[in-house]
């Protein structure tokens, strides 16, 4: 092969693969969320509160056992390069029995938890 060409194929694939031409990022495929692991209960509902006042709804059942997720990779457009509070509540019947804040932000590719609780007991 000529030189040239050896040169001109490194340079295409080091643009197929990056994310971003002048300053590359390689982002995981994999989809992260924030949860909380609750014990002694099962919750009945959960949302999550922004900062803003929107509700984010958690209409799933908890992913694994007794772990709510908190927020999602689903936000990391909206949150990219910030972070904001939001407050994870969670019923049993109509009883606000967990109420927790977070600090959460994303970069250019996850979200990630500054601050906020990894378990609460009931």
């Amino acid at each position: 092969m000529k030189p040239s060409f050896v040169i001109i194929l490194f340079i295409g694939m080091a643009t197929l693969y990056s994310c971003d031409a002048i300053n590359p990022i390689a982002c995981t495929e994999e989809f992260r969320s924030i949860s909380l692991e609750v014990t002694g209960g099962t919750l009945d509902q959960t949302y999550t509160i922004q900062s803003n006042g929107d509700t984010v709804k958690q209409d799933k059942a908890p992913f694994s056992g007794s772990f709510y997720t908190v927020l999602d990779d689903s936000f990391q457009e909206q949150l990219e390069g910030e972070v904001e509070d939001f407050r994870f509540v969670g019923l049993i019947g109509d009883s606000v029995v967990v109420d927790e804040d977070y600090r959460i932000g994303a970069d250019e590719c996850h979200i990630f938890k500054e601050s906020g609780a990894t378990a609460v007991s009931l």
